[in-house]
């Protein structure tokens, strides 16, 4: 059996030593005088790692009237008298502080995954964008077919018109993100009334940046008999603008995600004369992501 030498070292009034066997709790021997220092700690003489460290307490054996006793609360059968009206018990001391600590790490390990967790969220959950027109140019040329295509009635001809719009888009995200070239289509019910392209962007996060559109749009004499019905006599159109923006997330490694747009659109016929950067009344638009 394995004995240790125990040194009684919280009180300088006790300097005795017992042995303990640290397997069944025995005491070997033990200085009388022990039960003068019944709180005192006893420190292992041992220097291997992971030794117990025990407390020596005074207790008394409710069994046995008048006598104390000493015991190791690992082992609940050992009871050991050392001197007659004076006794010890011996604790594993390190064990509940040992414990403590365990359950403070683990508490301040999960506390700290949760904030990260938090933290992450918010950073990288995504917002969606917003975007307002700025600019539309158009030649004059332009501006005279379409309104002749949708407000004429004998309109009887095929002809193709092009425009450039200028978007500002609002990147409410804190990460940054590159955009590819994107294509869009624009209709009134089934309908196709233009085909959008997008040239490639960068948007930083939390900033805005600014799309250029370029817009090829053919108006038929059926197309023209539609819209003549529709814009007469509101002068306002409601198309619908859908599409896919191939993006890449640059500050996620380079993420790729496949962007997609629904927008319904409302548009303001005479102010194609008069003021077309205000053609865009209001819209609404719901946005989706893919991979």
């Amino acid at each position: 059996q394995t004995r240790e030498a125990m040194s009684l070292s919280s009180n300088p009034s006790c300097s005795s030593t017992v042995a303990v066997d640290l397997e069944v709790g025995a005491v070997a021997d033990a200085a009388t005088g022990m039960k003068a220092c019944p709180s005192a700690c006893i420190s292992s003489a041992s220097t291997e790692v992971g030794s117990p460290r025990w407390a020596l307490h005074e207790s008394t054996n409710p069994d046995s009237e008048g006598a104390n006793s000493f015991s190791d609360p690992s082992n609940p059968s050992s009871n050991f008298s050392l001197v007659e009206g004076a006794s010890v018990e011996v604790k594993r001391d390190g064990v509940r502080s040992c414990t403590r600590g365990r359950i403070f790490c683990c508490v301040s390990c999960l506390t700290c995954s949760l904030c990260l967790v938090a933290v992450l969220l918010v950073l990288l959950w995504p917002r969606y964008p917003t975007w307002d027109v700025k600019e539309m140019i158009i030649s004059p040329e332009t501006v005279d077919g379409l309104i002749s295509s949708m407000t004429n009635p004998n309109f009887n001809s095929s002809k193709t018109f092009t425009m450039d719009t200028h978007v500002q888009i609002n990147n409410r995200n804190y990460v940054s993100a590159f955009m590819s070239e994107a294509h869009f289509t624009v209709q009134y019910e089934s309908h196709v009334l233009a085909d959008v392209t997008v040239e490639p962007m960068s948007v930083p996060g939390r900033s805005d940046a600014i799309a250029v559109a370029h817009a090829r749009t053919t108006i038929t004499p059926e197309v023209s008999k539609i819209l003549f019905a529709a814009v007469i006599p509101s002068f306002h159109l409601r198309v619908k603008v859908t599409g896919m923006a191939p993006v890449k997330v640059t500050s996620l490694l380079g993420l790729k995600v496949q962007a997609k747009l629904n927008c319904w659109v409302d548009v303001d016929v005479l102010a194609l004369a008069q003021n077309p950067n205000g053609m865009v009344v209001r819209h609404e638009c719901t946005y989706a992501i893919g991979f």
